[in-house]
């Protein structure tokens, strides 16, 4: 029997868009420039895992592509702007909330989660506990994130379902023994998660 849901961030509960921001605030070459920085340097993920110094990290990405990087610098800045809310996560949550115990377990970096305060607040009060990954120094998929989850709350996989937008992530929650939806569109997503839960 399903009693907990637990929930990534970033796709399932507020939209995470970099590219969308970054090709929106530079010319294309610029742009790709900039992305090839932040995201195919390996540097991002070690930004989630929170263990590598802020300003070394920042440092890299800079190496790695120094002819932008008063670019890369100023979308550092702004990264909050790749999140924005989606209009339904509140109603949702409250469904749930009436019969289910919900967490999060997400890939989340320290300066992230200082400029996105504001969309995390609406509904993280909702949850009845979670973890950010920047905070235990793994991610996802490594399982022993999904462990610790498991562990501080007493959590029996069995009866849990997860929602991320990675399939791997999702492979791996499965392979601990939870039922796992990959999230797409949020109202598809819902309905997903409506049948599976149906389905329990």
């Amino acid at each position: 029997m399903i009693q907990n849901i637990i929930f990534d961030i970033g796709n399932v509960l507020m939209k995470y868009d970099p590219d969308g921001c970054i090709y929106g605030t530079f010319e294309r070459q610029t742009a790709d420039r900039v992305c090839d920085a932040l995201f195919h340097s390996g540097l991002w993920v070690e930004l989630d895992r929170g263990i590598m110094p802020e300003k070394e990290i920042l440092a890299g990405f800079m190496r790695r592509c120094p002819d932008v990087s008063e670019q890369i610098a100023f979308q550092y800045e702004n990264m909050g702007n790749f999140c924005s809310a989606y209009s339904g996560t509140l109603p949702w949550l409250r469904r749930l909330k009436k019969d289910y115990r919900l967490y999060y377990l997400s890939n989340y970096s320290v300066p992230m989660r200082r400029r996105t305060t504001a969309v995390l607040n609406s509904f993280l009060p909702l949850m009845d506990g979670g973890i950010f990954s920047c905070d235990v120094g793994k991610i996802k998929p490594d399982p022993e994130i999904y462990q610790m989850l498991f562990d501080r709350y007493c959590l029996d996989p069995s009866q849990c379902v997860f929602l991320d937008d990675s399939a791997v992530n999702v492979r791996a929650a499965e392979a601990l023994g939870m039922r796992a939806v990959v999230a797409g569109e949020p109202a598809e997503t819902r309905k997903e998660l409506d049948r599976l839960l149906e389905e329990a």
